[in-house]
């Protein structure tokens, strides 16, 4: 009786269905499965249904993977950019897994406009693979090679031309934006190539933002183990009609609640990485707030270029550019720091008005809101025109900490302006920022301060914490 039990129990097993699913070919399904893509037929139908079209929303692919079973070349051909699903304040987003295997994305195009886009509002939106990644998506061993160029003009007389360079603030390779409540995953992603926009511009990811519904200290989005590899170009241009200026960061423009872990902009100067924005640039992010980044790095050439007089607030550095509340652990910058603007105002002196500048840093250009440092170092050589310029950080306006961290560093103020410029910080403008056995080896002709140049009024007198 028993062995009959068993016998019917075993046939059982064996006559239900697989529990797992058998990935299929994709072939522009609607629905959740596991799909693998191994054309660039496959590809842009993909794409394309994730986007949607001017009438029907796209699909988000939720509870389904899509891994890639060979490298893709598209030669130029479209992935993100065709006709699409609503207008700029409705994008449509990706919320699956895409798993590329270890394969590569190269020479796919994105900057493709749809005729007469200005008259009837249906706009060739995609400026990155994905307009939105969201609510969990997880994007993994994935290389994208391409080139991304914003070829409007936002100063052409024809407003199709100029259209959605106005409109679209970002750019990046991967996606335009991550949000939700569930933290969306990159894992052991690179890319190579360039981004050059008319506006802020990255390589994964464009903008990170948080709903009014999201716990306020929850995770956006992480990236372990991702980069940049060699010749990258990030370039965010300013928007010159709008008078708006960017944002550019290596890995993510700017954003909340991002969790960057063992990410890398370069490891050295022969990796070519080149990373500018008209406001804020970064190695890893321009902008980011409630944000920690542990084990990172940075190699690239970190430049601040605007056409546009810099403001308080602006500021570019090796790791970011503005971190506000965020916390970093053993990240290393060995990168190329430059600060070129015309002058902020004339008649400006650099101790009078120091805590209005804009700022550059081997690490940071501006902290502030408690941000935190343990076990960072800097590595690397700082030329500054006309602002605030740091070997360690520019400008620290909160009750930051600086733990147990090194500078070893050239400082230059190129036009001898005598603005602020000191070995370690700038300017400390607040009394509660504390630095706990943090070491200098600074050199220059025009370093004004082996340690901190200049302390706030709001600051403690005499040295800031040494020790």
């Amino acid at each position: 009786m028993k062995v009959n039990s068993f016998i019917s129990t075993a046939l059982a097993i064996i006559a239900a269905p697989c529990a797992f699913a058998v990935p299929v070919p994709y072939d522009g399904q609607m629905e959740p499965g596991e799909y693998t893509i191994s054309t660039y037929a496959q590809l842009t139908n993909f794409t394309q249904a994730v986007r949607g079209t001017y009438q029907n929303p796209g699909f988000p692919f939720t509870n389904s993977t899509i891994t890639l079973t060979a490298d893709i070349d598209c030669n130029g051909g479209i992935i993100a950019g065709h006709e699409r699903h609503g207008n700029y304040y409705d994008p449509s987003s990706f919320s699956g897994v895409f798993d590329g295997a270890g394969h590569t994305i190269r020479n796919y195009s994105v900057n493709v406009k749809k005729a007469n886009a200005y008259e009837t509002g249906q706009v060739s939106y995609g400026l990155a693979m994905f307009d939105v990644v969201r609510d969990g998506a997880v994007i993994r061993n994935l290389k994208l090679d391409t080139t991304i160029i914003d070829r409007a003009d936002p100063t052409s007389s024809n407003p199709d031309d100029r259209y959605y360079p106005f409109d679209a603030p970002c750019a990046a390779a991967f996606a335009m934006y991550a949000e939700g409540a569930n933290a969306v995953t990159f894992e052991n992603c690179t890319f190579k190539g360039m981004v050059s926009y008319h506006g802020s511009a990255a390589a994964f990811i464009g903008k990170a933002t948080r709903n009014p519904a999201d716990a306020p200290d929850s995770a956006v989005v992480t990236l372990t183990g991702c980069g940049l590899a060699k010749y990258v170009n990030i370039h965010a241009q300013t928007n010159t009609v709008k008078s708006v200026k960017s944002v550019a960061g290596g890995l993510v423009a700017e954003g909340v609640g991002i969790v960057a872990t063992d990410c890398s902009a370069g490891t050295s100067s022969e990796d070519q990485i080149w990373i500018d924005g008209a406001s804020l640039a970064g190695g890893i992010a321009g902008r980011a707030a409630d944000s920690t980044f542990t084990r990172c790095t940075s190699a690239a050439n970190v430049a601040y270029q605007s056409e546009m007089p810099a403001v308080s607030g602006d500021g570019c550095g090796g790791i970011v550019g503005h971190a506000s509340n965020s916390t970093f652990r053993n990240c290393a910058s060995c990168a190329s720091v430059t600060w070129s603007s015309p002058v902020i105002a004339e008649g400006w002196w650099r101790r009078t008005a120091a805590r209005s500048f804009s700022a550059i840093g081997g690490m940071a250009g501006l902290t502030d809101g408690a941000s935190e440092f343990y076990d960072c170092t800097v590595s690397n050589t700082l030329s500054c025109v006309y602002g605030l310029g740091g070997g360690f950080v520019g400008w620290t306006a909160g009750a930051e900490t600086f733990s147990n961290c090194t500078a070893v560093v050239t400082v230059k103020d190129e036009e001898h302006s005598q603005y602020v410029v000191g070995g370690f910080a700038a300017s400390v403008a607040s009394s509660g920022a504390r630095f706990i056995d943090c070491t200098v080896e600074a050199t220059g002709d025009d370093l004004k301060s082996g340690f901190v140049d200049v302390q706030d009024a709001y600051a403690e007198a005499g040295p800031v914490g040494t020790n």
